[in-house]
């Protein structure tokens, strides 16, 4: 500080104008909010990935449990004779899923998939939520720089 006025006090000299912007920023935020700015998008993104990925493995999950079932399917229709109606077929297919390892080892990794696919869709809508709000902030800092600005001292010299 150039001037004789305590420090932060002078409100016209040139040389306390650094100082005084800084501790304007400093109020503002405007540093965090820039750096949480720059980093969100590259967040947001690896999580895009992360849920596209975890989309892809639930659907081959999916069609795993599919073809397993089919299978189960085939060969309970293999034996008309011991399954001569719908409802019997029915209950032989929920039992042999219930024992089938295949099936099971299926049916688990479509669980896992199910449970990862969420997993990856709250982290994603937890970081859209923060992006929307750390834009916000800046919104209002921003307001709240231009009013600080709006408000700027007549007679200062130039």
């Amino acid at each position: 500080m150039l001037c004789d006025a305590p420090t932060g006090e002078c409100q016209t000299c040139n040389a306390c104008l650094p100082e005084q912007a800084e501790r304007i920023l400093e109020y503002a935020g405007v540093r965090t909010l820039k750096a949480r700015l720059a980093e969100l998008p590259g967040r947001l993104a690896e999580a895009r990935e992360r849920l596209t990925q975890a989309r892809w493995v639930h659907e081959d999950a999916k069609l795993r449990v599919a073809e397993e079932e089919a299978r189960l399917v085939l060969d309970i229709a293999a034996d008309k004779n011991k399954y001569p109606n719908a409802e019997a077929r029915a209950a032989e297919l929920t039992r042999r899923k219930a024992e089938d390892p295949d099936y099971r080892a299926a049916d688990y990794q479509l669980r896992v998939a199910e449970e990862q696919l969420s997993e990856a869709q709250d982290y994603y809508q937890a970081l859209a939520d923060e992006w929307a709000a750390v834009r916000a902030l800046a919104r209002i800092a921003a307001a709240e720089l231009n009013l600080i600005a709006a408000f700027e001292p007549n007679g200062r010299e130039e």
